[in-house]
């Protein structure tokens, strides 16, 4: 390297030399979704998990644990049933009532003990979580995050929504990527003022601020701590009356 005193190295590796100490890898959960997305009253909710054992070890159980309530962390367990010969786990919440939150994760063991969660100790992450809506998808459901949940660590403020597609969510577009404006497209909720505001990413050329739109679906994701529309496909009804 020019300007070092050490010259290239050249580790050989075989694949073969590696050793999975099978007593004590745990089991893989990725990803885990939720159907629908945005549940109403009505709605009991699908969650699937894909469980895996690196080491090949035999999982024994895979379970849902559930609790509805910001504060509430006496979680309910649900047995997650496997789809045929696949990966792929299935349980379900049950239907809630309007305005309810409820977060959860999952757990696998295999049949050594060993066990893993996602997603939080596994990731350091808070639990997923949804807020029932009448109104299905909205702003501040999606922005919002209970900061005392599981202590005041930052890396924990993030969207129960997070790795999710959201659909037919309103927004007025307060700030817009012309170069005359903030250069960025941010969206606001109709009549609201807390957790309302959101960043839009991807198909937002033609947006100006004061338009209302739909946006008919986008991905859900998390930016340093900073919670995202990406991909958004939207509908623009022209400036808000």
């Amino acid at each position: 390297f020019p300007g070092s005193t050490h010259s290239y190295e050249l580790h050989v590796w075989s694949p073969q030399w590696m050793e999975i100490d099978t007593a004590t890898v745990p089991p893989t959960i990725r990803p885990v979704t939720r159907t629908p997305v945005c549940p109403k009253p009505a709605d009991a909710v699908n969650i699937t998990a894909t469980v895996v054992h690196n080491a090949g070890t035999e999982i024994s159980a895979v379970k849902l644990m559930y609790a509805v309530g910001p504060t509430n962390k006496v979680y309910q367990a649900v047995d997650m049933a496997r789809q045929g010969q696949t990966a792929d786990y299935k349980a379900q919440i049950p239907a809630q009532a309007d305005r309810s939150f409820v977060h959860y994760y999952v757990e696998a063991t295999d049949v050594n003990g060993n066990k893993d969660a996602f997603p939080i100790y596994a990731t350091g992450k808070a639990p997923y979580f949804y807020k029932v809506n009448n109104t299905g998808c909205a702003v501040e459901d999606i922005q919002y995050t209970v900061i005392d949940m599981y202590g005041d660590k930052e890396d924990l403020f993030s969207s129960g929504y997070r790795d999710h597609k959201v659909t037919n969510v309103t927004a007025i577009v307060t700030a817009s990527p012309a170069g005359d404006n903030l250069g960025y497209c941010y969206a606001q909720q109709p009549g609201r003022t807390s957790w309302a505001g959101i960043q839009l990413t991807g198909g937002i050329a033609n947006l100006n601020v004061g338009d209302s739109l739909t946006i008919l679906d986008a991905d859900v994701s998390e930016y340093f701590g900073r919670t995202q529309l990406t991909n958004v496909n939207v509908t623009n009804h022209g400036p808000a009356k």
